[in-house]
């Protein structure tokens, strides 16, 4: 144990100490003064007995002088006040600051982030399901980049293929039914529409 630790323990069982609570609490400020005099002599370590002392200094002070010091002991309370409402404020100031910047700075930098992470997975599961053939996956992916990004260009080229490859499946699905019922004639047309526009179909 430290020697302020001592000095605070062995105060609690001082009887001058002990006197010193009583007048305060009876409001008997000169004798409780004069015996937190002594006793910061005795315990110079216990910062406690500053904060006693000067409070009956302060009482008494009010008590002998009448109203004159009672104006300035309430002077002395209201800069204390003043001095504390400052501070508060200025953490207040300083927390908005921070808020703003927050706001202007730092939360949109991560929206960016978190936007472009978006875009960039479904990017890479539209072209996924464009090697898969699989067309409405594609659209799907590609429209969900342009709702979120309107002019991303990748998104708009890979939209539109999916829509052509798209209908040239579809086209090459009525010829092949129209083949398969003996509709040769009727299927030659769509044939010469799917080779004019891509002859991966034709091959």
């Amino acid at each position: 144990m430290d020697t302020n630790q001592t000095d605070s323990t062995t105060l609690q069982y001082d009887p001058l100490y002990q006197e010193a609570l009583l007048h305060l609490q009876q409001g008997h400020w000169p004798e409780a003064s004069q015996r937190f005099d002594v006793l910061m002599q005795r315990y110079e370590g216990v910062n406690e007995l500053r904060s006693l002392q000067e409070y009956a200094q302060l009482k008494a002070s009010l008590t002998q002088h009448g109203p004159r010091t009672g104006l300035g002991g309430t002077a002395r309370l209201r800069e204390i006040f003043t001095r504390r409402r400052a501070l508060a404020l200025l953490l207040l100031l300083v927390f908005g600051a921070w808020v703003v910047f927050f706001r202007s700075y730092v939360k949109p930098a991560t929206d960016v982030r978190a936007s472009a992470l978006r875009l960039d997975e479904h990017l890479t599961v539209a072209h996924d399901a464009l090697t898969r053939s699989d067309y409405v996956t594609a659209q799907r992916e590609f429209q969900a980049v342009l709702t979120e990004d309107p002019n991303n260009t990748e998104a708009l080229q890979g939209l539109n293929t999916a829509r052509s490859q798209a209908d040239l499946e579809a086209t090459y699905a009525r010829a092949a039914a129209l083949q398969r019922d003996g509709n040769w004639e009727q299927s030659l047309p769509l044939l010469q529409q799917i080779a004019a526009t891509s002859l991966a179909f034709v091959m």
